[in-house]
């Protein structure tokens, strides 16, 4: 059976970590003898004088509550960069020890690996955006220590298949980190019910996305008590100001308000009976889930239809805007974007077909010889309604 302590760093398992009268005192006080605190107070309306409690324990059981775990499996850091961070420091010995992603994905698994000095394997995700369970195995070596999931995963939006990442968690010796800071728009479950099932995993969530408040920077990782002991042992003491201790407790409070927001994300019905009076359809079976399944939206049928005239009139779609974004910020590599551009760009709308010509009242032969006057003569050929590319996308 997995135990942390087996995987965990010899100097941080034997490490003494930081200690003040804040960590030690149980209660209630005024004054702090060991903290040099000033006690003539702030220059601000409110006196922010007194160091915040370095374990958050308030924030803690509130978010006990909420997520159905206990108090002890729960840690707070800086945003979710933080808790990243610490899993590299407490668990990969630098210059020795490995972890693995599945690109595209979120860029700070990586630059946390560079700056820790820890070796990163890349392994793509499949063309459906999913683990590719068999190339995966191939990259686990002896010295693998994480394996870090983004589900759903940024930037492509999709949830993991469970299924893919219950295997994982089932048949590999070290941590899985499983991110779910967009959990809260995702049909699938998170994962965090599932703690005592899976003593390597870790999961990562936020109050960035859905609550809101990626101001503040409030990021959560749910694990073992033993994984999380590790976390709080490296942390530094005072990782959560008192303000934003105060003002994520008050936003905890507003979890009716929160999940009214998430519905209007997540549901294009109420957002869209405006725009039905205009004569737009609306999906009567609910939002897809992913950033490319999911961009059918209230009009998505003409949408559809006028990302494919572009791609034949300008020889490039949304998914090359798209995929240069990513390229540019760094969450893809041009091997990627390319896969993504030949899966999306370029995809005759044929399920639409009838529906285009029912809306603007046109034959067939009509609508292909539109289709003809738009394509760009230069870059494709045209025969029978469809068009045929002379160049290759590489």
């Amino acid at each position: 059976m997995f135990n942390p302590n087996n995987v965990v760093r010899n100097n941080i398992r034997n490490l003494k970590p930081y200690s003040s009268a804040r960590d030690e005192f149980k209660g209630e006080a005024n004054i702090f003898l060991d903290a040099n605190e000033n006690s003539l107070g702030s220059p601000l309306l409110k006196w922010y004088n007194r160091y915040p409690d370095p374990m958050q324990w308030k924030i803690k059981q509130k978010l006990s509550v909420i997520k159905q775990v206990p108090v002890d499996q729960v840690f707070l850091g800086n945003g979710s960069d933080e808790p990243i961070d610490l899993l590299f420091r407490c668990f990969c010995e630098p210059g020795v020890d490995e972890v693995i992603v599945f690109p595209p994905t979120y860029g700070m698994y990586e630059v946390s690996a560079n700056i820790n000095n820890v070796h990163l394997s890349k392994v793509p995700l499949t063309k459906e955006f999913q683990l590719d369970l068999e190339a995966l195995e191939s990259a686990i070596k002896p010295h693998s220590k994480i394996i870090w999931i983004c589900s759903p995963n940024n930037p492509t939006g999709n949830s993991i298949d469970r299924q893919d990442i219950e295997m994982v968690l089932n048949n590999f010796d070290g941590l899985v980190v499983v991110d779910e800071a967009y959990i809260n728009f995702s049909r699938q479950k998170s994962l965090v019910t599932d703690l005592a099932d899976y003593p390597n995993l870790v999961v990562l969530q936020t109050l960035s996305k859905a609550w809101g408040l990626a101001g503040l920077r409030v990021g959560m990782a749910f694990a073992s008590s033993e994984i999380i002991g590790y976390l709080n042992k490296v942390k530094p003491p005072y990782n959560i100001s008192e303000p934003v201790q105060e003002l994520a407790l008050k936003a905890l409070d507003e979890i009716g308000q929160v999940n009214d927001m998430i519905l209007q994300l997540v549901d294009a019905r109420k957002q869209l009976e405006i725009v039905k009076k205009v004569g737009f359809s609306v999906k009567e079976d609910g939002p897809l889930e992913g950033t490319y399944t999911n961009y059918e939206n209230l009009d998505e049928k003409l949408v559809s239809l006028h990302d494919y005239l572009k791609f034949v009139k300008y020889g490039f779609g949304r998914a090359t805007q798209d995929a240069g974004i990513e390229i540019r910020r760094g969450a893809m590599d041009r091997a990627q974007a390319v896969q993504l551009v030949k899966l999306y760009d370029g995809r005759y709308p044929e399920e639409w077909e009838s529906t285009y010509l029912d809306y603007y009242k046109l034959s067939i032969d009509e609508f292909h010889s539109i289709l003809e006057r738009h394509t760009n003569k230069v870059l494709f050929d045209f025969k029978n309604g469809r068009v045929t590319p002379k160049f290759e996308i590489k």
